[in-house]
């Protein structure tokens, strides 16, 4: 059976819910279904009580700990749910077509579809057809940093749609590039689930780099087909050019500096930064800071100490009273978490 088989193949689960989408359900269908399948209390639940599941998913809930990347096949018929997610979703239509919610916008996605969903963002799908085959893509937050921390320049939708999440207070929550089907998009994505079921110790890094390469690929050829969620985004020159210039000089950023480089006033870069973020400058140096300390913290060996230094901190006390005020744990915790 190869890939494109696999995926439009029946699993267990999938049958599970499209015996019980189809079910008559009158009280005794439902009670003798119930008895039919005790043995599948997971599914059971899932079908019957939908309203039970958790509403907030965690980035270890689905990917590997250790991991960047999950990619799965969204079941088909199982229930509709709205949910929320602390990592960057992105669904891909890889047929047919699906309803996704997001708040009260539904979405109908359509063969060739990218819908990338920010974290923390309710939303729920609908996939009740048997030839529909949908696939997640789930990215961790860092991993995100990552991939776009060079590309913040291009200052093409999906840069503005990751510094938006990032460092406004106006979230953009959903974007879509229309591919229409696109096999070399296709291809891509079928080599990354094909590599993550295999998951060898080489596995995570490739499909990260497949990763960045599929979203440079979207950028280049779909750029001008894109459905975002609002308009209200950072999009202005000097908006951009403040925000990368933090990025890079974070240790030893100040409105002074900011000033001299752009020959603007203290307080017109003041002004600018917040009315662009909705952060006042401090609070954005910080969230900058503490965002590439956590990357910091997951990805290198580095010690407490030279991370501080590395932000531009004098003191490690600094950056573990800030980093613990921001996400209410120590660096260490995190770190010691993060390794379980």
């Amino acid at each position: 059976m190869n890939i494109i088989e696999e995926l439009y193949f029946f699993n267990k689960d999938e049958l599970f819910f499209k015996k019980y989408y189809f079910l008559d359900k009158t009280k005794q269908n439902i009670e003798y279904f119930y008895k039919e399948n005790q043995n599948d209390a997971t599914n059971l639940n899932i079908a019957l009580h939908p309203e039970s599941l958790p509403i907030y998913h965690y980035e270890d809930d689905f990917i590997k700990k250790n991991h960047n990347i999950s990619i799965i096949k969204h079941p088909r018929y199982i229930p509709y749910f709205e949910h929320k997610h602390a990592y960057f979703e992105i669904l891909y239509v890889l047929d047919g077509q699906c309803d996704n919610t997001i708040f009260d916008t539904e979405l109908l996605l359509k063969k060739g579809d990218f819908c990338l969903i920010a974290p923390h963002i309710s939303h729920g799908v609908k996939n009740f057809d048997d030839n529909s085959i949908v696939i997640n893509i789930l990215v961790r937050e860092s991993t995100f940093l990552d991939t776009f921390m060079n590309y913040i320049k291009d200052k093409d939708l999906l840069s503005i749609f990751f510094i938006n999440h990032l460092f406004s207070k106006t979230k953009t929550k959903y974007l879509i590039f229309h591919t229409h089907g696109d096999s070399q998009i296709l291809n891509y994505v079928l080599q990354m689930y094909e590599e993550h079921k295999q998951m060898d110790i080489y596995s995570d890094r490739i499909i990260c780099s497949m990763f960045s390469i599929l979203m440079s690929l979207l950028n280049r050829n779909y750029n001008k087909d894109i459905t975002i969620s609002q308009n209200n985004i950072i999009k202005n020159l000097p908006d951009f050019q403040i925000i990368d210039y933090l990025l890079k000089n974070y240790k030893h950023a100040s409105l002074e500096n900011i000033s001299k480089e752009f020959h603007y006033t203290v307080p017109y870069c003041s002004k600018l930064i917040k009315e662009t973020t909705g952060y006042s400058f401090s609070e954005l140096l910080t969230k900058i800071r503490m965002q590439n300390g956590k990357n910091l913290l997951l990805n290198t060996r580095l010690s407490i100490e030279a991370i501080s230094l590395n932000l531009g901190y004098k003191n490690p006390e600094t950056f573990i009273r800030v980093f613990k005020k921001n996400y209410l744990i120590t660096p260490h915790q995190f770190r010691k978490q993060a390794n379980l």
